[in-house]
């Protein structure tokens, strides 16, 4: 990461709830707060969301060492109900939110953002629908699914370009993702857009 030794780092997971971490040097582990009210979230402990890199650095370690445990077993019932109960299928997805919150936090330096999706936002602003649709391959009309659906994701964008923030997205979901619009934050940002088509952890994590 460019910048040392005034680096600043942060970070936000969400799933149907938004979660921030206290990477405060003089912690000897990570905090995590939750918050639940995804349609106007609080920022709690504003002022240690965003830490300079060198002086948390042992902290920060110690969240990336623990983040691909915390929230593997996040699953939920399928919604389809013609599964059987035991059906699993991946968390709901706040994006919207969780990028409203994340442009709070880094809104008065700008900077990098970073955002790893995987799988379709469904929940707060922002959310989009499945629209995938192979009777639409090969006529006049495919092109509608590779346009931006919902011009959320593009005002955000302008919004995100104004305040000197570059978003880089990772896309990595083994369903459908819609790319078009949500590769629209990197388009208008100048950032760059990586998409991992059929992603399976077991193969290609």
């Amino acid at each position: 990461l460019p910048g040392q030794p005034r680096t600043q780092i942060g970070f936000i997971t969400f799933d149907a709830h938004i979660h921030f971490y206290n990477l405060k040097s003089t912690l000897s582990a990570p905090q995590m707060l939750v918050i639940s009210d995804i349609t106007d979230p609080i920022m709690p402990l504003p002022e240690d969301l965003l830490v300079n890199l060198q002086d948390s650095r042992k902290v920060v370690d110690a969240l990336l060492d623990a983040l691909p445990t915390m929230f593997h077993k996040n699953l939920q019932p399928a919604a389809d109900a013609t599964q059987p109960i035991a059906a699993m299928a991946p968390s709901n997805s706040c994006l919207g939110p969780a990028l409203m919150a994340a442009k709070r936090v880094i809104q008065h330096v700008g900077g990098k953002l970073s955002l790893f999706q995987a799988s379709l936002p469904n929940l707060g602003e922002g959310a989009l629908k499945m629209r995938e649709n192979p009777r639409l391959l090969g006529t006049d009309k495919e092109h509608t699914m590779l346009i931006a659906e919902d011009p959320w994701y593009k005002t955000q964008a302008i919004d995100f370009s104004r305040l000197q923030i570059a978003v880089d997205t990772f896309l990595f979901s083994g369903q459908y993702t819609d790319v078009a619009t949500i590769s629209t934050l990197s388009k208008y940002t100048s950032g760059s857009c990586y998409y991992y088509p059929a992603f399976f952890a077991p193969r290609d994590g």
